[in-house]
């Protein structure tokens, strides 16, 4: 019987081992096993045709931490009538629509509200850039004064943040820098500027994530002659009033937030100097004028009461 227990207590134990060894592999495999991914850059580029249509190409630097085999864009249509010739391509080469899920295809679906498109690869711990494509068609204004481009160029769809985000507007010629106008909206750091009579560029470093990059031009509406959306009246006056609402409220929100990394940094001073002042007030230790070990005789002739009186705090008990 002795050997058979031994048998046993081996298996057990050896059974003890190979569980141990295999949690131990789980665990410190766990993080490698883990996969993510980034946008270290996005970079957008369109052009204003005088139809009124624009052609958008955005360049979206994808940062892979493991493997992955597709990826998605969401894009609402509202501001466009539709949204034509739509396509996603990688090194100029154009991935195939069709629904086999295969890689080098892609799977697009539109409704009157959205397109949704997935293509599909495979990449992993590498860098992938996406090309997206489309013409949205019947998206500038035109109304009597002015043309207006108004479309927002990073939707708050994507989960992720990009690390730089770079947009080029391209405007028919035809007109002088002083008749453009521009604003953005999104985030307090974006920068706009307007480089020439035909060129605006928009900027932002470190887009959150579900954060919205729109961009707003105002032009001359002889730059869009054969435009669809034809409006009676001046459009200027609107949107210089609601710009100055908005750039209002922008401008609360900067000074809310500069208050708030003043206050991150006077407020832990004045901690320190709080603490400072209740320790030398009230915690540091009274200096005596003795400089020996102990005393050697008492310090006066007191009778055994007062001993008492001071070890009880101030009171004095009869037991």
């Amino acid at each position: 019987m002795i050997p058979v227990a031994g048998h046993l207590e081996v298996s057990v134990l050896r059974k003890i081992a190979i569980l141990t060894i295999a949690l131990t592999w789980l665990f410190m495999a766990s993080p490698a096993m883990a996969k993510d991914y980034s946008f270290p850059l996005v970079d957008i580029d369109v052009t204003v045709n005088q139809d009124g249509s624009f052609d958008f190409t955005e360049k979206r630097v994808f940062d892979f931490d493991g493997d992955f085999t597709f990826a998605y864009f969401d894009l609402p249509i509202a501001g466009a009538t539709d949204i034509e010739r739509f396509s996603v391509l990688e090194n100029g080469q154009a991935y195939t629509p069709n629904d086999s899920g295969g890689a080098g295809t892609v799977q697009i679906s539109k409704s009157t509200s959205r397109l949704k498109a997935k293509w599909f690869f495979r990449a992993s711990n590498e860098q992938r850039t996406f090309t997206i494509k489309y013409r949205a068609r019947d998206a500038i204004k035109a109304f009597s004064d002015i043309g207006e481009f108004y479309w927002k160029i990073i939707g708050p769809e994507w989960e992720k943040g990009a690390g730089l985000v770079r947009a080029t507007i391209h405007l028919p010629a035809g007109a002088e820098k002083p008749d453009i106008r521009a604003w953005g909206h999104g985030p307090l750091q974006g920068m706009v500027d307007i480089v020439d009579e035909r060129t605006v560029q928009f900027e932002v470093e470190k887009l959150p994530a579900f954060s919205y990059l729109e961009a707003r031009i105002a032009f001359p509406t002889e730059l869009v002659p054969n435009a669809e959306s034809k409006y009676e009246g001046d459009g200027l006056p609107n949107i210089l009033a609601e710009e100055e609402e908005w750039a209002a409220k922008a401008n609360r929100r900067r000074l809310l937030a500069r208050a708030g990394n003043i206050l991150g940094i006077v407020l832990p001073l004045l901690a320190v100097v709080a603490s400072l002042l209740i320790w030398r007030r009230f915690g540091k230790e009274y200096s005596v004028g003795f400089d020996g070990r102990y005393y050697r005789e008492l310090p006066a002739e007191y009778p055994p009461a007062i001993a008492g009186f001071l070890w009880g705090f101030g009171s004095v008990s009869m037991e």
